[in-house]
């Protein structure tokens, strides 16, 4: 059953799709609102990993391994 709600909603996507005017249209401003949430979603976690990197990479127990 849930195979072919599947198969159904890719047919209708897919029926959209080849309509001679654009079903879906998207602008400027739904790209730039989009770009916005992933930015404010993501932004932080990978700030946050990109400073633990930094913080890693010049780490102490690289000053011991570099002395050895």
């Amino acid at each position: 059953m849930q195979r072919l709600c599947v198969r159904v909603c890719l047919g209708v996507f897919g029926i959209s799709l080849l309509a001679c005017r654009p079903v879906l249209a998207i602008g400027w401003e739904e790209i730039v609102l989009l770009l916005a949430l992933l930015g404010f979603l993501f932004g932080p976690p990978l700030f946050r990993l990109y400073r633990r990197l930094q913080k890693f990479k010049s780490g102490p127990h690289l000053k011991k391994k570099r002395n050895e």
